[in-house]
C-alpha cells in the first residue's frame, strides 16, 4: 500500500468502527514514520494524477483486449476496473470450455519471454489477472499488447488443442457478479 513500506489501513463508516470497539481498532495503529510514508504516497497519487491515469490506461488495455477477442477464439470475456483486468481464457467461445492449461502456458510465456507477470485466477484458474502498478504508461501498455499479440500468434499457429484441459464449463468467477465487490473464489 505504501510503495513497499509495510503499512496497513482501515477505512470504514463510523457506525461499523463503533461496533468493533477501541481494542480492535488499536491493532491497526501505526507509528509516525508509517503515517508519514502513507501521506507521502497519497500525495504522489494525488499530485501525479495517478487515479485518472489508472482509469485511462486500464480502459485502453481492456479495449485492446476486447477488440482482439473478436479475432481470437481463446478470449472468452474481459472485465475490470481501474488497472485491474481479468481475461477469461477458453478453448473456444462457442463451448466456453475453460482452458486452464492454456492460461498457465500464457502466464509462463508472458513471464519468460516478455518479463510480464500475470496471475491465474477464477474457479478453473483460466482467468489471467493483470494488476500493473499505478505509474504504468501508454508505452508500457503497448509493450504488454505487443507481448500478448506474440504469445497469441504463437498459440494460434501451434494448433493448440485443449482436449486435455480438465474443466467442464466456463465461469468468469474472479469478479463474481461483475464487480470487484463480489466474492473472490
Amino acid at each position: 500500500m505504501c510503495n513497499g513500506y509495510p503499512t496497513a489501513c482501515v477505512v470504514t463508516r463510523r457506525e461499523i468502527a463503533e461496533k468493533l470497539g477501541q481494542e480492535r481498532l488499536d491493532e491497526y495503529k501505526c507509528d509516525s514514520v508509517s503515517s508519514a510514508v502513507g501521506l507521502a504516497v497519497l500525495n504522489v497519487i494525488r499530485n501525479s494524477n495517478l487515479m485518472a491515469n489508472a482509469e485511462f490506461i486500464g480502459n485502453l488495455l481492456r479495449e485492446w483486449i476486447k477488440s482482439s477477442a473478436s479475432l481470437n477464439r481463446f478470449i472468452g470475456d474481459v472485465r475490470g476496473t481501474g488497472l485491474m483486468t481479468g481475461v477469461e481464457i477458453v478453448y473456444d467461445r462457442a463451448s466456453r470450455k475453460p482452458a486452464k492449461r492454456l492460461a498457465e502456458d500464457i502466464c509462463y510465456k508472458m513471464k519468460e519471454d516478455h518479463h510480464i507477470i500475470l496471475a491465474n485466477e477464477g474457479s478453473f484458474k483460466n482467468v489471467l489477472l493483470m494488476t500493473p502498478p499505478m505509474c504504468i504508461t501508454q508505452n508500457d501498455v503497448h509493450r504488454i499488447i505487443k507481448a500478448f499479440e506474440k504469445v497469441f500468434d504463437a498459440i494460434t499457429h501451434s494448433g493448440y488443442d485443449a482436449s486435455d484441459d480438465d474443466c467442464e464449463t466456463s465461469q468468469f468467477s474472479f469478479y463474481g457478479t461483475g464487480s470487484l465487490t463480489g466474492e473472490r473464489y
